[in-house]
């Protein structure tokens, strides 16, 4: 009864839980065993004692794929943004209306992942040891539920579309 009453609230308890989720499933099982990570594989390369490390990996760095990160948040955001300002202007529908929600969220999820992601990497230049457990799982997190929510989104808007009724001329 109250999630009629307030559609909004279900998909943003949705996604507080699956954010919760995906971070305590990154944080507790892939990220419990090594204190400290490397954004940089030539950071890797050089402070481990590398068994099969590439030698393109002892001087590559983290930015090419940041900017591949950012380029890809870019997009999502755009059509997100578009799809909610444009898109399905039927107010009576409620699946329209949760589906531009959860696209909302993509959004602030995308945008909260390419600040956090470029002010780790910033620390991290400068203190190796800054990029601990809870922050790449953290960073992973936000940009997993930025994806994820993206694609709910436009599911949700999907199985919420009617098909347009039309009368034939012809009877």
């Amino acid at each position: 009864m109250w999630v009629e009453l307030y559609p909004g609230l279900l998909v943003t308890l949705t996604c507080l839980f699956l954010f919760a989720g995906i971070f305590a499933f990154l944080r507790f099982k892939i990220y419990s065993k090594t204190p400290i990570y490397y954004f940089n594989p030539s950071d890797y390369a050089l402070y481990t004692t590398p068994n099969n490390v590439p030698e393109s990996s002892k001087t590559a760095t983290f930015e090419p794929v940041m900017k591949q990160y950012f380029d890809l948040s870019k997009v999502l955001v755009t059509l997100g943004a578009a799809s909610i300002a444009f898109g399905g202007l039927d107010s009576l529908n409620v699946g329209v209306y949760e589906a531009k929600m959860f696209l909302a969220y993509s959004i602030g999820f995308n945008l909260a992942f390419c600040f956090y992601c470029l002010y780790s990497y910033e620390t991290y230049t400068q203190n190796r040891a800054f990029y601990v457990r809870w922050r790449v799982s953290l960073v992973e997190a936000l940009g997993l539920c930025a994806l994820l929510f993206f694609f709910i989104g436009y599911a949700v808007w999907a199985f919420n579309l009617h098909p347009i009724k039309t009368v034939s001329p012809i009877r």
